[in-house]
């Protein structure tokens, strides 16, 4: 594993016992590496009907090697990131009803990584090309979000957006939502069947020194059939307001780089 700060974790399961769909067992240790981390693994697999229940169950040599993971390496909270990242993996990976939206933009990577991250960029590009955006709360860590209301001729709006995975310079992961003045989920004011939960991602590919790929994924997240086909025919719908908020970027960045030289 290759983390964030550039340190690599090296890691080797040797497995001891492979039931499919039903159990895989385990040994975990540092593959030879002096770190000194080794336990015992259990993770199940349990169908109940339309969802499976996936139950990991580690064992260590001693309570106190169990506390010194925890303590040391953050392993309760790892396990629970590993358990949402697969989560958003399989809802893309199922759903046919993924919107995509790719755009080169003219800036390096961590330019457009910032303007997407920073409360000061973000005020000048989010939301349609007639909306005024106001932000009223920006907790931009894992599990923190941004809470926001986009002031349009047709009156305010607010949405919120929950981050859930943050790479730098690589990736975003968050659940998005309408949401009333308190900042509670709400259905879209114009449909009682677009999803009231979405899951989107945002990925930045460097073209060149200069240049970035932008891709945005969005997916209902834990919706029904009906949602799921709501959001697929709104698809169109979605490339225009999407469009417009990335035509505002792209001459946001013109902007930037005007006021640099």
């Amino acid at each position: 594993m290759h983390g964030p700060d550039g340190t690599d974790y090296p890691n080797k399961m040797k497995y001891l016992e492979v039931v499919p769909n039903e159990k895989l067992v385990y040994t975990h240790d540092d593959d030879d590496q002096g770190v000194d981390v080794s336990f015992h693994v259990t993770t199940t697999f349990e169908d109940e009907g339309d969802k499976t229940r996936v139950s990991m169950r580690m064992v260590f040599p001693t309570a106190e090697e169990r506390d010194r993971v925890v303590e040391e390496f953050g392993a309760d909270d790892g396990n629970t990131q590993t358990m949402s990242r697969l989560e958003d993996y399989l809802a893309f990976y199922e759903a046919e009803s993924t919107f995509t939206i790719s755009r080169v933009f003219d800036a390096p990577i961590q330019l457009l990584y910032d303007v997407h991250t920073q409360k000061e960029h973000i005020l000048n590009y989010w939301g349609p090309k007639e909306s005024e955006t106001e932000i009223i709360e920006f907790d931009f860590k894992t599990g923190g979000r941004l809470f926001y209301c986009m002031n349009m001729p047709q009156g305010k709006s607010y949405g919120q957006q929950i981050y859930r995975e943050i790479v730098t310079n690589k990736r975003l992961t968050m659940i998005t939502t309408f949401c009333n003045e308190q900042g509670e989920a709400i259905r879209h004011p114009m449909s009682d069947t677009w999803p009231v939960y979405m899951l989107n991602s945002m990925d930045f590919e460097a073209v060149d020194d200069n240049k970035t790929k932008l891709t945005i994924k969005g997916v209902p997240f834990n919706a029904t059939e009906a949602e799921h086909q709501t959001f697929l025919q709104g698809h169109k719908s979605m490339e225009g307001g999407y469009g417009g908020t990335l035509d505002v970027l792209a001459a946001y960045l013109e902007t930037i780089k005007k006021n640099k030289q």
